[in-house]
Formats: C-alpha cells, structure tokens, sequence
C-alpha cells in the first residue's frame, strides 16, 4: 500500500499532520465517495461525516467518533469543487486552539488518485470531555492523538472507493 503520514513541527504551538494514500479509483470517484455523507458512517469508523450543506463558505457541523467520545464541531467549510473541502477555525471542545484542516482529491494518473489529508494544530487550551472533564491540550499533545486516525480514515476510504470502483 503506497501511503505516508507524518508530523512536522512549526514552532512550539504549531504542529502539522499529513497524511496521503493512492486509491485505485479515478479522482472523480474519490470524491464521490468522499462527500457521500450519508454512506460515511457504514465504511468509516473515525470521521462520520459532514451535516449541512458542503458549499464554499457554509456552515456545517464535522462528525467525529473517537473512542467513547462522539465529536460535533462547528465549522465554516471552504470547497474547491472536486478537488478539496477544508475549514480553518477555533476548537469548540478546545478553546485556545485551531484547526486547519483540508481533505485534497489530486489526480495521480493511470486512473489512480493521491488522497491528502493534512491538518495543522495551533495554540493550547483545555479539551472539555462528554462528562464535563477537562483535560490540558496543546498543538503537540492533538497531533500526535490524530495521526493514526488520518491514516485510518485514509486507508478506509481506499477501501471503499476500491470496493465501490473495482477496476483494478
């Protein structure tokens, strides 16, 4: 499987996580299957999904299932249609902290495509956990947790566009 993930350390509050993997299947199926919200959460067990609207400058909440804890975070989502859909703002569970994340479709050749996921962590805060704990975070502490969620989201993604597109 071709795939890379790593951590790139900025400064001391900013950290980056990329993630990329090649699919078997043609960008624009990447994609279909990347903003199919709705099937999400049958083949992913990380990112569940978007709810609202993925139009560039919408609002919608991102849906994340991480451990016991499910995730809805608030965003203003931007979209590059058919290629990419990101968001860049505060944490609501971690006030003091931001998030960029993108999810990029780049067409690989061959019929192949080179799925991105990267994100980059800013600041520290306290994360505020389901039952009222709150828990010391940083931008070091937060990349470190979500690297191998990305690679997971990643390789299920390959699986399920490779499942829906076998050409291959």
């Amino acid at each position: 499987m071709q795939e890379t993930g790593y951590i790139i350390k900025h400064d001391e509050q900013t950290y980056e996580i990329h993630t990329d993997i090649i699919i078997n299947a043609a960008p624009e199926q990447v994609w279909a299957v990347l903003t199919d919200f709705a099937a999400m959460p049958n083949w992913s067990s990380t990112f569940k999904g978007i709810e609202g609207r993925l139009k560039h400058g919408g609002q919608v909440y991102s849906l994340y299932q991480n451990g016991d804890e499910y995730v809805k975070a608030p965003h203003t989502v931007y979209v590059v249609d058919g290629v990419k859909f990101w968001w860049s703002d505060e944490f609501n569970v971690i006030a003091g902290m931001r998030d960029n994340h993108h999810y990029i479709v780049n067409d690989a050749g061959n019929g192949q495509t080179r799925f991105i996921q990267k994100d980059t962590h800013t600041g520290r805060g306290q994360l505020q956990l389901s039952d009222g704990t709150q828990i010391p975070m940083n931008a070091q502490i937060l990349t470190a947790s979500q690297l191998e969620p990305f690679m997971q989201f990643n390789r299920e993604l390959k699986a399920e566009c490779e499942r829906r597109f076998a050409d291959f």
